[in-house]
């Protein structure tokens, strides 16, 4: 499970096609700990939940 969630973080950074150091901090950081929230809560509805959040705080700052 550890290895084919690594792989699945891994392609949808690339697929994002980052070009700076923030980029890739941006793409690759927040999958990350949404598939860490799913890997320790056994709850898909954890990284639903983190990712509306990350999105709403997104929208009011910017």
């Amino acid at each position: 499970m550890w290895v084919s969630a690594g792989l699945s973080v891994l392609l949808f950074a690339v697929g994002h096609m980052p070009s700076t150091s923030l980029d890739w901090f941006d793409i690759l950081v927040p999958p990350v700990l949404y598939t860490a929230l799913l890997l320790y809560s056994g709850r898909l509805t954890a990284s639903i939940v983190a990712h509306g959040v990350y999105n709403l705080l997104t929208i009011l700052l910017v």
